[in-house]
């Protein structure tokens, strides 16, 4: 039925009312799939594909445990002078990768305080300059890279 039927058959008056029947869909766009990528063999000096895992069977540890952790973090912990003088507290929670070889990498701020950041600044100095951790293992022995979690205090007392 075309538009010009439409209009005999309804009145002018109310015409401006009548709804017109729905034009043909358009139709859907044309898209290309691309081949799934193929992933590079192992080479033998490496035994994962850069994986870093959230979860090990053996998580790494700082140098003489979590007490010696806590000491280091407030034994080095250079509070910034502009935080002091602004009266700055709260917690800063940083993220870093322990390699293979416990080296302290990809340091990164996921929360911070928001007010002034030297206190961000001050942690991610804090957490770079680490001594290297014992690396995670995975279940079979193997020393992957692992993601972990820290936070800093800063309170002034």
């Amino acid at each position: 039925m075309n538009v010009q039927k439409i209009m005999e058959i309804v009145p002018p008056e109310r015409a401006k009312m009548s709804v017109l029947p729905n034009p043909e869909p358009e139709p859907l766009p044309y898209y290309t799939v691309e081949p799934p990528m193929i992933e590079p063999p192992i080479s033998p000096l490496t035994t994962s594909r850069d994986s870093i895992y959230d979860m090990v069977s053996v998580m790494p540890e700082f140098p003489g445990g979590q007490q010696a952790l806590s000491n280091y973090l407030k034994s080095n912990l250079r509070y910034p002078e502009t935080a002091k003088e602004m009266g700055i507290e709260g917690k800063i929670i940083v993220s870093l990768v322990i390699f293979e070889d416990g080296s302290v990498n990809n340091v990164k701020i996921l929360r911070g305080l928001n007010d002034d950041y030297s206190c961000e600044k001050e942690a991610l100095r804090l957490i770079k300059s680490m001594p290297n951790w014992s690396p995670g293992k995975k279940e079979n022995g193997q020393t992957v890279k692992v993601n972990v979690r820290l936070p800093i205090l800063f309170r002034l007392d």
